[in-house]
C-alpha cells in the first residue's frame, strides 16, 4: 500500500532513545541511578522556579501569549537588543525545524559538519534537500579549507553548533566569523548554541558580534534545557539578525507554543543570576574532574567547553556501567558521551569506569 507520507522519510528512522531509567534500575539492582546520558544539568533548577510554577498554577488553563512578551522583554534587555529580533519556541530543536521548513526546498544544499547534532541532517533530508558533510578533523575542530571548498557552491544553510555535541569543541569566534563570511548573503548561518552557558556564560555577545561582522543572514539558537535546567518545560530562543528574519519564522511557527509555566519558569530561571553562576561553575569543576581522572586511566577524553565528555573506551563499557547504575550515550561512532555529574558523584562514576576496564 502506498503510505500518504513524504518520499524522504524513507531515509530516516526514530530517535533511539536508549534505556529508560526504570530498566537501569532492574538491570543494576540499584534504586540511585545516575542519568548521564541526556546532557541535563545535574544541579538541578533555581529554587525561584517552582515557586513561580506553583504561583501561575491556576493560569494553566488560559492559552499562553504567542509572543512571550514578557521573556522575550526580559532577554532583550539582557542581551541588549529589540525583543523583535526573538522567537521561541519548545526548546531549540523546534526553532531548527521551524527554520528548515520556512528555508528548505528540495534540491537545496546543507553545509553540516559530522559528528555532530543529528537532527539537522534529519530536518534536511525530510525537506529533500542535499547534505553536505565536512567532516570534523582528528582533533575535532572544523576543517576551515573544506567548509570554503562546500560553501563556494550556493547552499541554503550552514549549520553550526558551538560548542559542538556530542565532541564538546567550542568554535573561535575567528571561525565563526570566516564561515559566515564563506557563506554569503544567500544563505542561512544557524548557529546552535544550546550549551553556550558552559562555555562562555562571561561572555553573552561574542557570537552575535562575530555573525555581524558578515553579511550572511543568521540565527543563533540557545536555550533553557541545558545550562537553567528546565528540559521539562521546553523553552528554546532564537536571535536573528534582524527582526525581518524574525518574522520569517512567525508566518509558520505553531500559533501556541511554550505554555504558560513554561514562561514563568523560564523567567524564574533567567532572574537567578546567582544560582545559574553557581551550577556552571561545578559542572564545569566536576567536568575537569572527571576528564583528568577518566585520562588518568587511560581513556581518550576529548576536551570539552560543555556539561558531557566525548570519551572513546573500549567495547562494552557502557553495558558494564549499566550494572553499576550509571546510564551513558553510546555513539554511532563507537565513543561514548558522558553527561558531568555532581561533585560528589564524580568517584563513584570514576569507579564505575575502573571496574569496566578491569574487566
Amino acid at each position: 500500500m502506498t503510505q500518504p507520507f513524504r518520499s524522504t522519510l524513507g531515509g530516516l528512522s526514530p530517535f533511539d532513545h536508549g534505556l529508560t531509567l526504570e530498566a537501569v534500575r532492574r538491570l543494576s539492582g540499584r534504586d540511585d541511578v545516575l542519568n548521564l546520558a541526556g546532557n541535563e544539568n545535574a544541579v538541578g533548577a533555581s529554587p525561584r522556579v517552582a515557586e513561580a510554577v506553583r504561583a501561575a498554577a491556576e493560569e494553566a488553563w488560559r492559552y499562553p501569549d504567542p509572543a512571550c512578551t514578557a521573556l522575550g522583554a526580559a532577554l532583550g534587555e539582557q542581551l541588549g537588543i529589540a525583543p523583535d529580533r526573538i522567537s521561541f519556541g519548545t526548546g531549540s530543536e523546534a526553532l531548527l525545524a521551524t527554520i528548515a521548513r520556512a528555508a528548505l526546498d528540495p534540491g537545496d544544499r546543507v553545509v553540516l559538519s559530522s559528528p555532530t547534532f543529528p537532527i539537522y541532517a534529519a530536518l534536511a533530508v525530510a525537506a529533500g534537500a542535499v547534505v553536505v558533510d565536512v567532516p570534523r578533523g582528528a582533533d575535532h575542530n572544523l576543517d576551515l579549507d573544506a567548509m570554503a571548498e562546500a560553501l563556494s557552491q550556493p547552499a541554503k544553510i550552514v549549520f553550526l553548533c558551538n560548542p559542538n555535541n556530542p565532541t564538546g569543541t567550542p568554535i573561535p569566534s575567528a571561525d565563526v566569523t570566516a564561515i559566515a563570511r564563506m557563506a554569503g548573503s544567500g544563505c542561512l548561518v544557524v548557529l546552535d548554541e544550546a550549551y553556550h552557558e558552559f562555555h562562555a556564560l562571561e561572555d553573552p555577545h561574542g557570537s552575535l558580534c562575530a555573525l555581524d561582522a558578515s553579511d550572511a543572514p543568521w540565527f543563533v539558537l540557545r536555550t533553557f534545557s541545558k545550562a537553567y535546567a528546565l528540559g521539562g518545560y521546553r523553552v528554546g530562543y532564537s536571535v536573528a539578525r534582524s527582526a525581518a528574519l524574525t518574522g520569517m519564522l512567525d508566518r509558520i511557527r505553531p500559533q501556541f507554543g511554550v505554555g504558560v509555566l513554561s514562561e514563568r519558569a523560564a523567567l524564574a530561571a533567567l532572574s537567578d543570576r546567582v544560582h545559574l553562576e553557581s551550577s556552571v561553575a561545578e559542572i564545569r569543576a566536576a567536568r575537569e574532574a572527571l576528564r583528568a581522572d577518566l585520562t588518568a586511566l587511560g581513556l581518550a577524553v576529548a576536551p570539552s567547553a560543555t556539561n558531557f565528555l566525548y570519551i572513546a573506551a573500549p567495547k562494552g563499557t557502557a553495558d558494564h556501567l549499566v550494572s553499576h547504575g550509571i546510564l551513558v550515550r553510546p555513539m554511532p561512532d563507537g565513543r561514548m558521551r558522558l553527561t558531568v555529574c555532581r561533585l560528589r558523584d564524580v568517584a563513584r562514576v570514576v569507579e564505575g569506569f575502573r571496574s569496566a576496564l578491569d574487566q
